[in-house]
C-alpha cells in the first residue's frame, strides 16, 4: 500500500507544483546537505592541504541549509531516469546494431513560494529523447476553487501527458503509442494561460481545466512526408476531470491547433509555396483507477487535420493497462496499444501500429524503481513517422519486437 499511496500523493496534482513531493524532498535535501557538512568538516582535520576550498564548500552548504530550514519558501526537487533499448526491425533505434544505451532523461525543478498566494515554478531539462530546454510559470490561487496560470506549462490532455517525462510515476517503461507522438501530434507543453476551477461535493471532485498559448515546437515545419509539411502555430483547448474517492478518476480533453500546410522536395518546404490554413482537433476519454494495489487505465482517442479540405486527415488511437502490486514492491503489468494515423489507410503498415506490452517493475525504495518490458509489435508507423523520408518500406518488419528496461528516480 506504501507504492500506491506514494502515486496517488505524486499524481493528484500537476508536475512541477507537488507540494508534498516538494516538502519530501526539502527534508531529503537538508538532510543530505547536513551529511555533506559533516563530511567536509571532518575531510579539513585531516587534509590541511585543501582547507581553503573546504571552507568556500561549507560556507556554501551552511548558507543554502540555512536558507532551507529557515525560509522554506524555495524548494528543489527532479525527477529523471536512464534505460536500454533494443530493437534490430525498422531502425528503430537509428542504430545499425539495433541497440540504444543512449536513452536517458533530467529534469530539476524549482519551486518558490512567493506568499500564501503566489507561487513560481521553474525547470531545467534536458534528455535524449527531447531538445533540452528551460521554462517556467507563475501560479496564482485566487480563491480556494480558482487557480490561474501564466508561463510554460505542461499540456493538460489525458491521463499521461502531464507526467508523460516522468517515469517513476508510469506503469511502464514507454508510454503507450498516441503519447508518443511521432507525428508530433501531441505536444508536451505550451507557453501561455491557463484556468483551473474545481468543485467539492463532500468527497468528490468536479475539475475544469481550460487554456490557450502557442505549443512546444510552433511554427517550424513538421514533414508528414517528403514532400508535404505541417506547420503548428496555436494551441488552446480545455479538460473536464470528475475524482471518486474509491480512486477512480473520468475525463474528457480536448485542444486545438492552427496549422498551415506547405509543400517542398527532399524533406525541405519550398520558400515559393503558398501555404494552406487548416485546424487541427484532438479530442480524448480516458478511465484511471488505482486502488487495492490494482493500476488500471484506459484511453480512447480520435484526430482531425485540416477538416472539410482536400488535406483532411482522420485517425484514432487507443490503449487498455492493468497492472498489480505484490508486497509493496513487485508490480508485473499488460498493455494492448492500437495507433492510426489516417483511417484511410488502416491496411497500410507505415500508418498503423499495434503493441502487445509485458513488463514489471520493481521498486526499489521510494525514489528508485527498476524495470523491464517487451513489446511484440504488428505494423511501424512510429519508426515510419519518426524516420520519415528515411525510413525504408521494402524492408520493414511486418511483425517486430521491441525490448526496453531503465532505472527511474525522483528527487
Amino acid at each position: 500500500m506504501l507504492e500506491i499511496q506514494l502515486i496517488k500523493t505524486n499524481l493528484n496534482v500537476a508536475i512541477l507544483n507537488n507540494d508534498k513531493i516538494n516538502e519530501f524532498c526539502r527534508m531529503q535535501n537538508l538532510k543530505l546537505i547536513n551529511q555533506t557538512w559533516e563530511a567536509i568538516i571532518k575531510m579539513k582535520l585531516k587534509i590541511k592541504n585543501i582547507s581553503a576550498t573546504a571552507g568556500i564548500m561549507m560556507l556554501g552548504m551552511h548558507t543554502l541549509a540555512n536558507a532551507v530550514s529557515v525560509d522554506e519558501k524555495i524548494s528543489v526537487h527532479g525527477y529523471g531516469d536512464t534505460g536500454y533499448i533494443r530493437a534490430i526491425e525498422n531502425n528503430y533505434t537509428k542504430k545499425p546494431s539495433g541497440n540504444n544505451w543512449d536513452y536517458n532523461y533530467l529534469s530539476v525543478n524549482f519551486t518558490a513560494q512567493v506568499d500564501e498566494k503566489t507561487k513560481i515554478v521553474a525547470q531545467i531539462r534536458q534528455g535524449s529523447e527531447i531538445t533540452g530546454d528551460m521554462g517556467a510559470y507563475v501560479n496564482y490561487n485566487m480563491t480556494d476553487n480558482l487557480t490561474a496560470r501564466a508561463g510554460q506549462m505542461k499540456v493538460p490532455a489525458g491521463i499521461f501527458n502531464e507526467i508523460r517525462d516522468i517515469k517513476f510515476l508510469q506503469l511502464s517503461e514507454l508510454t503507450p503509442l498516441m503519447y508518443q507522438d511521432a507525428a508530433g501530434t501531441l505536444p508536451d507543453s505550451f507557453k501561455g494561460v491557463e484556468t483551473i476551477y474545481h468543485i467539492d461535493m463532500g468527497s468528490h471532485r468536479l475539475t475544469f481545466d481550460v487554456y490557450g498559448g502557442e505549443p512546444k515546437g510552433a511554427n517550424s515545419y513538421i514533414p508528414q512526408s517528403p514532400t508535404y509539411f505541417v506547420m503548428v502555430q496555436n494551441i488552446y483547448g480545455g479538460r473536464l476531470t470528475y475524482k471518486t474517492p474509491l480512486g477512480l478518476k473520468l475525463s474528457l480533453s480536448t485542444f486545438q491547433n492552427d496549422l498551415l500546410s506547405t509543400t517542398g522536395t527532399a524533406g525541405v518546404p519550398s520558400p515559393t509555396a503558398i501555404p494552406a490554413d487548416g485546424v487541427r482537433k484532438l479530442s480524448s476519454a480516458s478511465i484511471d483507477y488505482r486502488n487495492y494495489n490494482f493500476d488500471m487505465k484506459m484511453e480512447y482517442a480520435i484526430a482531425t487535420q485540416f477538416p472539410n479540405s482536400p488535406s483532411e486527415v482522420n485517425g484514432k488511437a487507443y490503449y487498455g493497462q492493468f497492472g498489480y502490486t505484490f508486497a509493496d514492491k513487485f508490480t508485473p503489468y499488460v498493455r494492448y496499444d492500437y495507433l492510426l494515423y489516417n483511417n484511410d489507410m488502416v491496411d497500410n503498415p507505415m500508418y498503423y501500429q499495434q503493441a502487445k506490452v509485458f513488463g514489471f517493475t520493481y521498486r526499489l525504495n521510494n525514489n528508485v524503481s527498476l524495470r523491464m518490458e517487451n513489446h511484440w509489435n504488428h505494423g511501424y508507423a512510429i519508426p515510419a513517422n519518426i524516420q520519415g523520408g528515411n525510413f525504408n518500406s521494402t524492408t520493414a518488419k511486418l511483425d517486430w519486437n521491441l525490448f526496453a528496461m531503465g532505472i527511474n528516480f525522483i528527487f
